[in-house]
């Protein structure tokens, strides 16, 4: 007697799910949910995208998307990275209603629910479609682990708790300081 296949959803499926506050996503054709992020989590995410934003105004080398969006990498994984930077020479990838392809960065900002997925399953899903650069927020530690990547896998270029800068947006340096200060 064979054993029963495994039922793998799509973007199908995914555009099915409920606009209900909550993240979801669908990663080797599994459903993941987490609920919606907390405040500390959306604070440092504004500043993060506040900063780039500001850059990329005044260089016009890309764009910069927070969460919710989705990231349709295939049809069997749909993401939605907490800040996504698409640069210019890759922007015929934005369409309507999300991203279609993989964009040049994106960034996690861990908590609770999410710290070893973010850590893991999705480290290995962004490198294995490709995506230049992973960046992992600690907002706990206050610190930025930067991937970049080498080969088929993430190779850790820099961790920091000052400045970071990028390959990924020329001439860019996020400041640490303003990104991890809180007026609460």
């Amino acid at each position: 007697m064979a054993g029963k296949k495994a039922v793998k959803l799509t973007y199908k499926d995914y555009l099915q799910y409920p606009d209900d506050g909550k993240r979801h996503e669908i990663i080797n054709g599994d459903h993941y949910m987490t609920p919606s992020p907390n405040s500390y989590h959306q604070y440092y995410s504004k500043k993060i995208v506040f900063q780039m934003e500001n850059h990329l105004i005044n260089t016009e080398q890309g764009v910069v998307f927070y969460a919710p969006l989705g990231v349709i990498l295939s049809d069997n994984d749909i993401i939605q990275p907490d800040i996504i930077f698409v640069s210019y020479n890759n922007i015929q990838i934005i369409k309507e209603p999300g991203i279609f392809g993989s964009p040049d960065l994106v960034i996690e900002i861990l908590s609770q629910s999410t710290r070893s997925r973010d850590k893991g399953l999705k480290m290995d899903i962004y490198a294995k479609y490709s995506i230049p650069e992973y960046w992992i927020v600690d907002s706990e530690e206050k610190i930025i682990f930067l991937y970049r990547l080498d080969g088929n896998k993430y190779k850790r270029e820099q961790v920091s708790d000052k400045t970071l800068s990028t390959i990924s947006i020329p001439g860019f340096v996020l400041d640490l300081n303003d990104v991890f200060s809180t007026p609460f």
